[in-house]
């Protein structure tokens, strides 16, 4: 068996066959008795070719397992048959909700894709010019930084392909709650919940999309998206019935979303007046955080932290990192221990007396 490899900036071709020369189209052409223009266009259905020469061109291709070759047919229609999609990473959820989407609407059309990652630092200059100049795509869509683009703008101009460059700042991964929305209405209200959030930011000479706070940041998350994406997943996967603004009265039941700022006392608090009984609070890195008057069960989402705070930790999800639980497994322990705070089991917090100073309600003026 006989393979050959061959890696590029912009992805991997690989070819795995045996050592016996492929069958071409002059092969084709002399075992139909045809010539070979006539092969090009019994294949590419360019002009009409009687039935019976179509029937015998047909039956020599399927006898010779002739397979024509994609690029040379490229070359002679000036189309790859390929739409380039280059984005800042090709890992997390967010991008692969932009690849999976991409490649369904590729494939309608009758397009592969073909994926780039542009990273900070990468001679984008260079390979964009590869592309351009050898025709590998029939057109780009790119989501780059601003300083990128701003240095390729002249390259994409000049580009012999369509290109569309996509918005890197976005507020969020509203698409994972908004696609899950019973209605479009429940739809429209979360986008008008962040409208709302893009004017508010503005008037208080703030910013809607910033960075994330020195703790996240410490705890690992580089932007806010990742961060979004974090908070989307704890919302698991059922239909979203219901928005409400701040400590508005929760009527609907199933899975909900309130606005609140990100500050954890404020939102919770917000929570509360909206009539939270039980506050289920996820932390990577150990908040000291107790409420009041519902309770606040804390759920640490590793080991080594549940271990350093146990007094005040009241469930281990790090279990499922460890392997020692699935997804499910930990899922019923948490609705379990939910069950028994609802019904008068201390939590860690309330044994430690906290949440007397957490009742924060929303004040005037920026909050994170």
């Amino acid at each position: 068996m006989q393979q050959r490899r061959f890696a590029g900036r912009i992805g991997v071709l690989e070819f795995v066959g045996d050592n016996r020369m492929p069958a071409s189209i002059e092969d084709v052409a002399k075992l139909a008795n045809v010539s070979i223009s006539t092969v090009s266009r019994v294949i590419n259905r360019r002009a009409l070719v009687n039935e019976e020469t179509c029937k015998r061109v047909e039956a020599a291709i399927r006898e010779l397992n002739y397979r024509p070759n994609a690029f040379a047919r490229g070359l002679m229609l000036r189309k790859s048959g390929i739409v380039g999609l280059v984005l800042p990473d090709l890992h997390g959820e967010f991008y692969s909700e932009i690849i999976r989407g991409a490649n369904i609407q590729a494939r309608e059309t009758g397009h592969n894709l073909l994926l780039s990652s542009a990273m900070p630092g990468d001679d984008a200059k260079s390979w964009l010019s590869v592309i351009g100049q050898h025709g590998l795509v029939d057109g780009l869509a790119i989501m780059v930084s601003d300083t990128m683009i701003a240095g390729i703008g002249s390259t994409l101009a000049e580009l012999n392909v369509p290109v569309v460059v996509l918005d890197d700042e976005i507020h969020g991964v509203e698409h994972l709650l908004t696609r899950r929305a019973v209605s479009p209405e429940v739809g429209r209200a979360l986008l008008e919940r962040l409208a709302w959030w893009e004017d508010y930011t503005r008037g208080h000479q703030g910013q809607f999309n910033g960075v994330v706070g020195p703790g996240n940041q410490a705890g690992g998350l580089a932007n806010i998206v990742e961060k979004s994406l974090g908070s989307a997943m704890k919302a698991g996967t059922t239909p979203l019935k219901a928005v409400y603004r701040y400590a508005e009265p929760v009527t609907e039941s199933g899975f909900v979303f309130m606005d609140t700022p990100g500050y954890d006392p404020v939102a919770t608090t917000g929570q509360i007046a909206g009539g939270a009984n039980v506050i289920c609070f996820t932390t990577g890195r150990g908040s000291m955080f107790g409420s009041k008057p519902a309770p606040t069960i804390k759920i640490a989402s590793n080991t080594p932290m549940y271990q350093r705070l146990v007094e005040d930790m009241d469930v281990n999800a790090g279990r499922v990192i460890d392997g020692e639980r699935t997804v499910p497994e930990m899922g019923e322990e948490i609705f379990r221990h939910i069950l028994r705070v609802a019904s008068g089991e201390a939590t860690k917090s309330e044994q430690l007396g906290l949440g007397d100073h957490e009742f924060v309600p929303w004040h005037l003026g920026i909050v994170s």
